[in-house]
């Protein structure tokens, strides 16, 4: 047996969920509702189809979701993309 046939066949398909916009800039200085949108954008035309776009969390806490309200109302909707925001519990 050679090294290829002791793992499983691989799925037809995988879901990558981006999380850069989100988790990613999290302990970044504040960043600027423009230039997130601009980075959002940027993943859906290079092909990310599920994106974490922001966090509801107050800004003292995490300064860099800031706005977030901002960036979902600029954002373009697509039906080929899944965006989730996430908040405390």
């Amino acid at each position: 047996m050679n090294g290829v046939d002791a793992f499983p066949p691989l799925p037809a398909s995988i879901a990558i969920r981006e999380v850069g916009p989100r988790d990613g800039l999290q302990p970044e200085a504040a960043v600027p509702v423009a230039t997130r949108v601009e980075m959002i954008t940027a993943l859906i035309a290079a092909g990310a189809s599920i994106i974490e776009v922001a966090a509801f969390v107050s800004p003292k806490a995490v300064p860099a979701m800031a706005g977030a309200a901002e960036v979902v109302a600029a954002l373009r909707r697509s039906a080929a993309v899944a965006e989730s925001l996430s908040s405390p519990t």
